[in-house]
């Protein structure tokens, strides 16, 4: 990047991401994961948006556009509205305790920094990024294993897509296009498929836990 404050911002706001990936861990309540996750990706689209001015590529700002119309607008707003109509407001029970989940995901970050250093870009403003980026798809995982609530699950599940993404945007110093394209029309469509999934589950079940889906056995 041809700007010298552009690296150190990004820096910052990668450094914020992992913190709010962090915090998501200790989320109970079904609301206050989705607005994390609403802001984790806001953050993510800022880190797309300076990559885009710092290249002048019109095509990374369409991606950081689009990443807010998504992440931070569509799935956060059709969650939150199916959360509200199920009346669910909290996570019932965890497979794994706040702290020991921390301390795994401090061991994740551990091994993600040792992953990044066998992706590395060299002598870039940007390894740190990378780092985080690998963290923060882990993390995530973790947070899919250790969640009994299935919206706590689909969270996640897009928080470690998040990760992903950073990671590909840092690598490949911004995505082609038509990949990042597809990747958000992916995005748009497995969210609406969870949501019919959620939906028809608490139909069945009165419930999100995926414990209870042992009742279904025959």
């Amino acid at each position: 990047m041809g700007y010298s404050l552009g690296p150190q911002i990004i820096n910052v706001l990668s450094v914020l991401i992992l913190g709010l990936t962090l915090l998501m861990l200790g989320l109970r309540r079904l609301s206050h994961g989705l607005n994390a996750y609403a802001v984790h990706s806001l953050l993510l689209a800022s880190v797309t948006g300076i990559v885009g001015y710092g290249q002048g590529n019109v095509h990374i700002y369409i991606a950081a556009i689009a990443t807010v119309a998504i992440k931070v607008v569509i799935i956060p707003y059709i969650m939150i509205k199916l959360v509200s109509a199920m009346r669910v407001k909290r996570e019932t029970g965890l497979l794994v305790n706040a702290p020991t989940s921390f301390i795994i995901a401090v061991g994740l970050t551990i091994l993600a920094s040792q992953v990044a250093r066998s992706l590395a870009l060299g002598t870039t403003p940007f390894d740190d990024v990378l780092t985080v980026a690998v963290a923060v798809s882990l993390i995530g995982m973790l947070l899919m294993v250790i969640r009994k609530d299935a919206v706590m699950q689909v969270i996640g599940l897009l928080t470690m897509e998040n990760g992903l993404f950073l990671a590909g945007l840092i690598l490949t110093n911004g995505m082609p296009f038509f990949v990042e394209i597809g990747i958000f029309f992916d995005i748009l469509i497995s969210g609406l498929l969870l949501w019919v999934y959620l939906k028809r589950m608490h139909f069945s079940l009165k419930s999100t836990n995926t414990a209870h889906l042992n009742q279904l056995r025959g």
